[in-house]
């Protein structure tokens, strides 16, 4: 009996690990979806072989980072969420944190003493003002509900924003109007690679 009860947790475990590999892939496919029906298609991501990828997704430990995007080439996830897959995908299509935009001082106030406790000096990167490249933002009203911006659950002690709540898990008319307005004349096909996720 004992023998038939360790099997059987042992099945449990693996079948466990296998399904949560399973759920991280969907959330993955899920949140680029999100970009691609909202956007009626201008933006397509397709899934290819490992080493003829435009970006490479690769699955993270470090846990002190939900996703880390680098250069728009690499994605790191430690969270599978889809609302990271979203924001993180939403880098390499070319948006910026909205918390970053140069007048983001009219609209919210940043507690830099809470941000440092909590991220330490690696965190003020991501309050740098930033002009994005590929859009104006002047162009559109200042964006509480962009899933670019960090949410109130990770950051509502660092970024007072007089009560709104920050971000979405989806991305934001404004968020899909961007995206809309930089890819009309050139919609964009970007290729993927996972990396240590079971397909």
């Amino acid at each position: 009996m004992k023998k038939i009860l360790i099997i059987v947790i042992f099945a449990s475990f693996f079948y466990g690990c296998i399904n949560d590999q399973q759920n991280e892939v969907e959330n993955i496919l899920i949140g680029m979806y999100q970009w691609e029906s909202r956007t009626n298609g201008l933006v397509k991501f397709i899934l290819v072989p490992i080493g003829q990828e435009e970006i490479s997704i690769f699955k993270s430990s470090i846990k002190k980072y939900d996703g880390l995007t680098l250069t728009n080439k690499w994605i790191m996830l430690s969270d599978t969420s889809v609302r990271t897959v979203v924001h993180e995908t939403g880098h390499v299509l070319g948006l910026q944190h909205e918390h970053q935009r140069p007048d983001r001082d009219l609209f919210i106030k940043i507690d830099y003493d809470k941000l440092l406790d909590k991220y330490g000096l690696a965190g003020l990167y991501s309050f740098l003002y930033i002009i994005p490249e590929l859009y104006d933002y002047q162009k559109y009203n200042y964006d509480y509900s962009s899933v670019m911006h960090y949410n109130s659950k990770n950051v509502g002690d660092v970024i007072d924003s007089n009560g709104i709540p920050l971000s979405g898990d989806t991305p934001s008319e404004i968020d899909i109007q961007k995206i809309k307005d930089i890819y009309a004349d050139n919609p964009r096909v970007i290729t993927y690679a996972l990396y240590g996720f079971n397909l």
